[in-house]
């Protein structure tokens, strides 16, 4: 079936078309639930006819069934997201949204506009914010729950930490640029970085937009993208209680759209296991991973800035790759994760996911 949809065409699925009817028997519109227990093959229309935005449809076996046109066209499409927009260096510092909260508050549109500089460009920052523990969860939980994870729900990145995590992060040392949880089979969509106490020197926070970089990769060289893309590598976390693997290529993109989606990248947590691809095709990955380094490396991709008291910076965990300069004195961070679906989802209460 076709409808005439702002003046195009609009081809429909009979079968799509009954087993989606919105009437109170077929959908429940308070749960937002279907009702239908099993997908209705053998359908056909008897007539349809179309009332402004109302198509109205009667069925074979004399079911009526309302749809909203333009609810139609709707579906009959991926997602609309905002535009993503990539980034290199400190030029996005005068584009992201940088909200000012008040008592560690924030109002619909300020939310609002904190979710969609991370839905574009990544990352999006709160200041005014009292230099707490308290004050950051209470900023964080206006855009949905926080993981609790094996460092806890709130967790602070301090040396003195180091006996428990032992990770590169807890020291003074310099850490290089990655995503986190890439041993998690979904690792976090979101992250919250507090810096309390700025060291004495050093300790700059790194970021590069890894959608950029893999971007940059594949106008250079093809085959190292697909490489990347389609070659699932093992990362793992081992620690005394935990020992987390999940094998997953570095570039990940929509199974719907073919859009980029996620990166993985932690040469921190990469294990020994070798790459899952022809022995015979080994070299031809390994220069590929360099290439991807190479890009990620390079100084103009780097957004170098200092983490101070009163500000939260956000940053999606599945796109942007953060490090750290090394430092001196003691610097202390407190920060959270939280999900890619508690993202999304937000993005789609504030109708810029549509």
């Amino acid at each position: 079936m076709e409808f005439q949809i702002n003046q195009q065409r609009v081809p429909i699925n009979l079968i799509w078309l009954r087993n989606n009817c919105r009437c109170e028997n077929c959908f429940n519109d308070i749960t937002k639930e279907n009702k239908l227990t099993e997908t209705l093959l053998h359908v056909a229309v008897k007539h349809y006819s179309i009332d402004g935005n109302d198509v109205h449809v009667v069925w074979n076996d004399d079911h009526l069934s309302k749809y909203d046109i333009n609810w139609l066209h709707s579906q009959q499409r991926p997602e609309n997201r905002p535009n993503l927009i990539t980034w290199s260096g400190s030029e996005i510092e005068s584009q992201i949204s940088i909200v000012e909260s008040e008592k560690a508050e924030l109002t619909h549109d300020q939310i609002s506009k904190l979710v969609e500089s991370i839905l574009q460009f990544g990352v999006g920052m709160v200041r005014n914010v009292l230099p707490s523990t308290e004050a950051t969860e209470k900023i964080c939980k206006h855009i949905g729950p926080i993981m609790n994870t094996f460092y806890g729900s709130m967790w602070e990145v301090v040396q003195s930490s180091f006996s428990v995590y032992k990770d590169t992060a807890y020291t003074d040392k310099v850490v290089g640029v990655h995503t986190d949880n890439t041993y998690a089979i979904e690792p976090a969509g979101l992250m919250a970085f507090h810096g309390l106490e700025p060291a004495q020197q050093g300790g700059e926070t790194v970021l590069v937009d890894g959608f950029r970089a893999a971007e940059l990769l594949k106008i250079q060289n093809q085959k190292h993208y697909d490489n990347l893309r389609t070659v699932p590598i093992e990362w793992h976390y081992n620690s005394d209680e935990f020992l987390h693997i999940n094998a997953i290529p570095i570039i990940n993109t929509s199974k719907v759209t073919g859009e980029l989606e996620q990166i993985r990248y932690n040469t921190y947590h990469r294990s020994s296991r070798a790459p899952f691809t022809a022995k015979s095709n080994l070299d031809d990955y390994y220069a590929s991973l360099k290439a991807f380094e190479n890009i990620l490396h390079d100084p103009k991709l780097a957004w170098n800035l200092s983490l101070q008291p009163g500000t939260i910076i956000f940053i999606n965990n599945w796109r942007l790759l953060h490090g750290r300069r090394q430092f001196i004195g003691r610097r202390r961070l407190v920060g959270c994760y939280q999900s890619m679906n508690t993202l999304l989802s937000r993005g789609r209460y504030f109708k810029l996911i549509k």
